[in-house]
């Protein structure tokens, strides 16, 4: 889960914005940026088919973070 809260405009027409996530859910904050962002360029772009793909891929865990989580 998580949730986005938007700032208002900026006089430069910049867009602040700040995103809630999940800490447990190593995709949640890229998930979310991507969604603001890419609502941000159709709107931007008056074009409903713009698009942002984006890509995580975290590191490997070490031996600690494994030992963690198994």
């Amino acid at each position: 889960y998580g949730a986005v809260l938007m700032d208002d405009q900026n006089g430069d027409g910049s867009i602040a914005y700040t995103v809630l996530h999940n800490c447990s859910c190593q995709h949640g904050a890229p998930t979310y940026i991507n969604l603001v962002n890419s609502a941000i360029l159709k709107l931007a772009m008056n074009d409903g088919n713009m698009v942002i793909h984006t890509r995580n891929h975290p590191l490997p865990m070490t031996a600690t973070q494994h030992s963690q989580h198994h």
